[in-house]
Parts: structure tokens; C-alpha cells; sequence
């Protein structure tokens, strides 16, 4: 399966799923959040160094943890209706 695991309720989690967990010591529907975060932040997550992954782990937590942020970057991504 590669660096793919899987849970017997059938959720999968990648590799930068597990690293970010252990960076940051979080469970993994936020590791997850995280991640998704730093995607949209613009990491390219298989040209980062470990450096860069860690700092933008570290932020992407930081815009999620931030409600006003948060609050703004999802009505920037949902359609206007």
C-alpha cells in the first residue's frame, strides 16, 4: 500500500498526514485540516525540504486555529450563490 494506511473505519492517511501529527502533535482529522491547509497555502509537498514542510505546517495550524481567518477563507472557496 505505500505510505497509505488504512483504518478499519476506512479512513486513509498519508504520510505528510502522520508527519504532521507528530510535528505538531495533533489528532488526525486536524493533521488533516493542517495539510489540506498547506496545499492551499501553495506547498508542493514532494519539493518542500523538511524545513519548509514544518514552517508551513506550523502556519497552516496557526490559520486554522485563527476563527476570523478561517471564517474568511472558507467564504473565499465556497461559489457565490
Amino acid at each position: 500500500m505505500g505510505t497509505t494506511k488504512r483504518f478499519p473505519w476506512g479512513h486513509a492517511m498519508n504520510k505528510a498526514t502522520r508527519d504532521i501529527m507528530k510535528l505538531l502533535k495533533l489528532d488526525a482529522d486536524t493533521a488533516e485540516r493542517v495539510q489540506d491547509r498547506m496545499g492551499q497555502n501553495g506547498l508542493d509537498f514532494s519539493e518542500c525540504s523538511p524545513r519548509e514542510f514544518a514552517n508551513a505546517a506550523r502556519k497552516a495550524l496557526r490559520d486554522i486555529q485563527d476563527p476570523v481567518h478561517e471564517a474568511a477563507q472558507d467564504a473565499y472557496r465556497k461559489p457565490a450563490k
